[in-house]
Protein backbone atom coordinates (compact mmCIF):
# COMPACT_ATOMS: atom_id res chain seq x y z
CA UNK A 1 0.00 0.00 0.00
CA UNK A 2 1.97 3.78 -1.04
CA UNK A 3 2.00 6.02 1.64
CA UNK A 4 -0.67 8.75 2.09
CA UNK A 5 2.21 11.10 1.84
CA UNK A 6 3.25 9.79 -1.45
CA UNK A 7 2.57 12.08 -4.92
CA UNK A 8 4.48 10.24 -7.95
CA UNK A 9 3.05 12.88 -10.56
CA UNK A 10 4.03 15.35 -8.65
CA UNK A 11 2.08 17.53 -6.08
CA UNK A 12 -0.07 19.94 -8.11
CA UNK A 13 -0.74 22.51 -6.11
CA UNK A 14 -1.23 25.62 -8.40
CA UNK A 15 -4.20 27.54 -8.15
CA UNK A 16 -4.49 26.80 -3.91
CA UNK A 17 -3.04 28.94 -1.13
CA UNK A 18 -0.31 26.45 -0.66
CA UNK A 19 1.40 26.98 -4.72
CA UNK A 20 4.13 28.92 -3.41
CA UNK A 21 6.12 27.12 -0.70
CA UNK A 22 9.43 27.56 0.17
CA UNK A 23 12.26 26.06 -2.08
CA UNK A 24 12.94 23.88 0.68
CA UNK A 25 9.76 22.69 0.05
CA UNK A 26 10.17 21.14 -3.47
CA UNK A 27 6.76 20.10 -4.63
CA UNK A 28 7.42 19.44 -8.70
CA UNK A 29 8.25 15.77 -10.01
CA UNK A 30 7.91 12.91 -7.92
CA UNK A 31 7.09 14.04 -4.21
CA UNK A 32 7.13 12.36 -1.21
CA UNK A 33 6.42 14.40 2.52
CA UNK A 34 7.58 11.72 5.13
CA UNK A 35 5.72 11.81 8.82
CA UNK A 36 3.00 13.69 9.71
CA UNK A 37 1.55 16.34 7.16
CA UNK A 38 -0.43 19.28 8.61
CA UNK A 39 -1.84 21.89 6.16
CA UNK A 40 -3.55 24.97 7.56
CA UNK A 41 -5.39 27.72 5.74
CA UNK A 42 -6.53 30.52 8.24
CA UNK A 43 -8.98 31.74 5.47
CA UNK A 44 -11.02 28.31 4.82
CA UNK A 45 -9.42 26.09 7.03
CA UNK A 46 -12.10 24.45 9.79
CA UNK A 47 -10.19 22.49 12.63
CA UNK A 48 -13.00 19.72 12.52
CA UNK A 49 -10.92 18.57 9.23
CA UNK A 50 -8.12 16.15 9.96
CA UNK A 51 -5.71 18.85 8.01
CA UNK A 52 -3.90 15.67 6.27
CA UNK A 53 -4.85 17.01 2.78
CA UNK A 54 -4.37 20.22 1.37
CA UNK A 55 -8.36 20.57 -0.15
CA UNK A 56 -8.91 19.90 3.79
CA UNK A 57 -6.55 21.63 5.91
CA UNK A 58 -7.03 23.08 9.67
CA UNK A 59 -7.62 26.09 10.57
CA UNK A 60 -4.82 27.06 13.15
CA UNK A 61 -1.62 26.59 13.58
CA UNK A 62 -2.44 25.04 17.51
CA UNK A 63 -4.69 22.71 15.56
CA UNK A 64 -2.05 21.64 13.34
CA UNK A 65 0.57 20.94 16.17
CA UNK A 66 -1.96 19.00 18.52
CA UNK A 67 -2.53 16.57 15.40
CA UNK A 68 0.92 16.79 14.44
CA UNK A 69 4.33 14.52 15.37
CA UNK A 70 7.55 13.73 15.54
CA UNK A 71 9.23 14.47 12.16
CA UNK A 72 6.37 15.57 10.89
CA UNK A 73 5.64 18.43 8.21
CA UNK A 74 3.31 21.79 9.01
CA UNK A 75 2.37 23.38 5.52
CA UNK A 76 0.67 27.10 5.77
CA UNK A 77 -1.36 28.46 3.08
CA UNK A 78 -0.15 31.90 1.49
CA UNK A 79 -1.86 34.78 2.84
CA UNK A 80 -3.24 32.77 6.47
CA UNK A 81 -2.47 35.34 9.37
CA UNK A 82 -3.27 34.93 12.94
CA UNK A 83 -3.32 36.90 16.04
CA UNK A 84 -1.44 34.80 18.96
CA UNK A 85 -1.99 35.67 22.65
CA UNK A 86 -0.88 32.50 24.13
CA UNK A 87 2.65 30.54 23.77
CA UNK A 88 2.49 27.81 21.33
CA UNK A 89 5.24 25.33 22.09
CA UNK A 90 6.60 22.86 20.17
CA UNK A 91 7.68 20.46 22.60
CA UNK A 92 7.32 17.02 21.93
CA UNK A 93 7.39 16.75 18.60
CA UNK A 94 11.03 16.57 17.63
CA UNK A 95 11.98 17.54 13.88
CA UNK A 96 9.28 19.40 13.39
CA UNK A 97 9.02 21.10 10.22
CA UNK A 98 6.77 24.18 9.76
CA UNK A 99 6.83 26.00 6.18
CA UNK A 100 4.75 29.11 5.29
CA UNK A 101 3.75 29.54 1.76
CA UNK A 102 3.44 33.21 -0.40
CA UNK A 103 6.17 35.64 -1.08
CA UNK A 104 6.68 38.67 0.67
CA UNK A 105 3.99 40.09 2.70
CA UNK A 106 1.62 37.44 1.68
CA UNK A 107 3.39 34.87 3.79
CA UNK A 108 1.67 33.65 6.71
CA UNK A 109 1.37 36.48 9.25
CA UNK A 110 1.72 35.59 13.03
CA UNK A 111 1.37 38.98 15.34
CA UNK A 112 1.49 38.40 18.72
CA UNK A 113 -0.69 40.19 21.40
CA UNK A 114 0.36 39.05 24.57
CA UNK A 115 2.94 39.35 27.14
CA UNK A 116 4.90 35.45 26.17
CA UNK A 117 7.03 33.61 24.12
CA UNK A 118 4.38 33.49 21.05
CA UNK A 119 6.26 30.41 19.54
CA UNK A 120 8.87 28.41 21.48
CA UNK A 121 10.35 25.67 19.22
CA UNK A 122 11.82 23.84 22.25
CA UNK A 123 12.08 20.24 20.11
CA UNK A 124 15.32 19.63 18.85
CA UNK A 125 15.45 19.22 14.75
CA UNK A 126 12.88 21.84 14.38
CA UNK A 127 12.47 23.91 11.59
CA UNK A 128 10.82 27.20 11.07
CA UNK A 129 10.56 28.76 7.57
CA UNK A 130 8.60 31.44 5.61
CA UNK A 131 6.85 33.38 7.78
CA UNK A 132 6.40 36.98 8.80
CA UNK A 133 5.75 37.88 11.88
CA UNK A 134 4.11 41.94 11.62
CA UNK A 135 4.83 44.26 14.66
CA UNK A 136 3.59 42.82 18.21
CA UNK A 137 0.31 44.85 19.92
CA UNK A 138 1.68 43.87 23.38
CA UNK A 139 5.25 43.65 24.69
CA UNK A 140 5.95 39.92 23.60
CA UNK A 141 8.65 38.14 25.64
CA UNK A 142 10.11 36.90 22.06
CA UNK A 143 8.49 36.13 18.87
CA UNK A 144 10.30 32.88 18.28
CA UNK A 145 12.03 31.23 21.45
CA UNK A 146 14.75 28.63 20.23
CA UNK A 147 14.93 26.44 23.13
CA UNK A 148 16.48 23.34 21.95
CA UNK A 149 19.51 22.39 19.77
CA UNK A 150 19.90 21.95 15.85
CA UNK A 151 17.13 23.79 15.22
CA UNK A 152 16.71 25.99 11.77
CA UNK A 153 15.28 29.65 11.68
CA UNK A 154 15.30 29.88 7.62
CA UNK A 155 13.77 33.43 5.82
CA UNK A 156 11.41 34.21 7.80
CA UNK A 157 10.58 38.49 8.44
CA UNK A 158 10.51 40.15 11.68
CA UNK A 159 8.89 43.68 12.22
CA UNK A 160 10.28 45.26 15.69
CA UNK A 161 7.97 47.58 16.31
CA UNK A 162 6.61 50.11 19.43
CA UNK A 163 5.60 47.30 21.45
CA UNK A 164 8.28 44.99 20.79
CA UNK A 165 10.26 45.72 24.11
CA UNK A 166 12.25 42.66 24.20
CA UNK A 167 13.31 40.08 21.57
CA UNK A 168 12.06 38.96 18.33
CA UNK A 169 14.00 36.21 18.33
CA UNK A 170 15.29 34.55 21.44
CA UNK A 171 18.21 32.03 20.97
CA UNK A 172 19.28 29.14 23.85
CA UNK A 173 20.36 26.44 21.75
CA UNK A 174 22.99 25.46 19.15
CA UNK A 175 20.71 26.41 16.09
CA UNK A 176 20.68 27.74 12.69
CA UNK A 177 19.55 30.98 11.94
CA UNK A 178 19.47 31.74 7.87
CA UNK A 179 17.96 34.76 5.54
CA UNK A 180 15.95 35.97 8.27
CA UNK A 181 15.47 40.12 7.87
CA UNK A 182 14.67 42.12 10.93
CA UNK A 183 12.90 45.44 10.13
CA UNK A 184 12.50 48.36 12.43
CA UNK A 185 8.78 50.24 12.21
CA UNK A 186 9.29 52.12 15.44
CA UNK A 187 12.34 53.61 17.75
CA UNK A 188 11.08 52.05 20.36
CA UNK A 189 12.41 47.71 19.81
CA UNK A 190 15.06 46.40 21.75
CA UNK A 191 16.48 43.35 20.53
CA UNK A 192 16.54 41.74 17.07
CA UNK A 193 18.41 38.33 18.67
CA UNK A 194 19.60 37.48 21.52
CA UNK A 195 21.72 34.69 22.10
CA UNK A 196 21.19 33.49 25.52
CA UNK A 197 22.10 31.18 28.07
CA UNK A 198 21.94 27.73 27.55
Amino acid sequence: MASPNSYPGGLNLAGTVFQNGPATLQLGGEVYLSGLVQWVDTISGDNANAGNKPELPVATLAQAITNSAANGVIIIGEGSSESLGSSQSIGANTGLAIFGCGTGSSRPRYTCTGTVEMLNLAASGAWLEGIYFPASTAAATSRVTIGADGITVKDCYFECGASDTNRALRVRGISRIEGCSFVVTASRPAIGVEVDAA
